[in-house]
């Protein structure tokens, strides 16, 4: 309430009466104003503070200090205490207004909410303690593009390196907060020094076999910043064995089965240690390519109750290697006969002869020899020496056939326990082509055969 004194000057024939009326005092009253009973013989007077004037915004302002994908902070300035606040839209109807009632000369007011890349009106308003406005003439802004980090790809990753990916919305730099924790603790900044919206981050020197969590932050040209959510990956373990034995099938097999902690390839290097063959024994392999944590190779060809000595060599996908200790394992006995299989005979000529070369294969290692006759006089038959070691493959080169006649070859094989085989295969030899030189020499005999009858007499 404000106080008023009221004084009543009353003229009356040209003489001035000075009265105070309480009825006009009443009649005066309202709720901004209370008149007292006036004093006889006082001036009367009515004041207010009341100002009726709004507050000025000041000619440098409003402005837009801090501009996001979603958010915009406007400040201004009046030359009266007043409140803060921002009628803001896509048009200058606004339709949206925010702010503060606090009384002050310096406002900022942020508008949230807005969408990326758009076109804002805006109009500060102020208002002093006697609600008085003061607004501004319209402005604009446009929000910036979001900065929206996706796309993101963690790949070549290694022992000791992973590069991370990812893209942005707008213009930013970036760098990648990254530890074995969620506390994270290391930092790495983007390859490209400049503001990108395509990113690239190399993580070195990173322990092999451990799990590492990621954390991506993204900043524009006016620092504003975001950040991704958690990421993790890990780092390829250097390989190693986790098991190598074997598995007897036969006494001629075994399977070799490994386990790695991590995917590789698998060469097994094996040979004789002790037993038949022992003389002849080199370094035979076995090879898996595939790559995988858990291989079977299996052994074949072998001696039946021999020690053998074997090891692995296994390759992950960096090409790093590790060769597992060298052990042994001793074969079943053998009582088994050999396989024979593949058995073949071919014929050719040198000169007038003609010449066998007999193959095949056997299960295990043999010695192999043969023997061949032949069908229309078995009794004549020919045994010919093969090779003196064991072998899986055997060849037999033999000549003295007789030609265009049906042969029987039989091929034979025995292990170094005297489990033996036989196999047949019958062939037959071609005619011989005469040379020019027998020809004639023929011709003359055949011409001139009274001659030789003659002289024989």
């Amino acid at each position: 309430m404000k106080l008023v004194r009221f004084f009543l000057v009353i003229t009356i024939a040209g003489f001035a009466v000075f009265s105070a009326s309480p009825t006009l005092a009443a009649s005066l009253q309202s709720s901004s104003y209370e008149l007292a009973n006036p004093v006889f013989g006082t001036q009367l007077s009515i004041s207010t503070n009341q100002d009726s004037v709004g507050p000025v915004i000041s000619s440098d302002g409003p402005t837009v200090t801090e501009l996001t994908s979603n958010t915009a902070v406007i400040t201004w300035k009046t030359d009266k205490a007043s409140t803060s606040s921002v009628a803001y839209g896509t048009s200058t109807k606004y339709g949206q207004q925010t702010g503060g009632s606090d009384l002050t000369t310096t406002h900022s007011v942020t508008v949230g909410s807005l969408k990326p890349e758009q076109l804002y009106h805006y109009q500060v308003i102020s208002t002093d303690s006697f609600g008085t406005q003061g607004a501004s003439t319209d402005h604009t802004f446009t929000t910036t593009a979001e900065l929206g980090i996706t796309t993101i790809k963690i790949s070549q990753i290694s022992y000791d390196y992973a590069l991370v990916t990812f893209s942005t919305g707008g213009f930013t730099t970036a760098t990648i907060d990254y530890g074995t924790t969620t506390k994270y603790g290391k930092t790495a900044v983007s390859t490209s020094s400049a503001q990108s919206t395509d990113h690239a981050v190399e993580l070195k020197g990173l322990t092999a076999g451990t799990d590492y969590h990621v954390r991506i932050i993204a900043k524009d040209d006016k620092d504003n910043t975001q950040t991704s959510s958690d990421f993790s990956f890990s780092t390829i373990p250097a390989p190693s064995f986790t098991s190598l034995s074997v598995v007897s099938i036969n006494p001629n097999q075994i399977n070799v089965v490994t386990r790695t902690n991590t995917a590789t390839s698998i060469v097994v290097h094996y040979k004789v240690l002790d037993g038949p063959g022992l003389s002849t024994a080199t370094d035979l392999t076995s090879a898996n390519n595939d790559y995988n944590a858990n291989h079977s190779l299996t052994l074949g060809e072998l001696f039946g109750q021999t020690t053998y000595q074997y090891y692995a060599v296994a390759t992950d996908q960096q090409g790093h290697q590790v060769t597992s200790a060298t052990k042994t394992f001793v074969t079943l006995t053998d009582t088994q006969k050999p396989e024979i299989t593949d058995l073949k005979v071919v014929t050719s000529t040198s000169g007038n002869q003609l010449i066998i070369t007999a193959t095949w294969k056997t299960n295990k290692p043999t010695k192999g020899s043969a023997s061949y006759a032949p069908k229309n006089n078995p009794s004549k038959s020919t045994d010919v020496d093969g090779s003196a070691d064991y072998s899986v493959n055997h060849t037999i080169i033999s000549p003295g056939l007789s030609p265009a006649t049906p042969y029987t070859f039989t091929a034979k094989s025995v292990d170094p326990y005297n489990n033996n085989q036989t196999a047949d295969i019958s062939f037959v030899t071609p005619k011989l082509n005469k040379s020019i030189l027998q020809l004639l020499l023929d011709t003359f005999t055949n011409s001139f055969g009274w001659l030789q009858k003659l002289f024989a007499k």
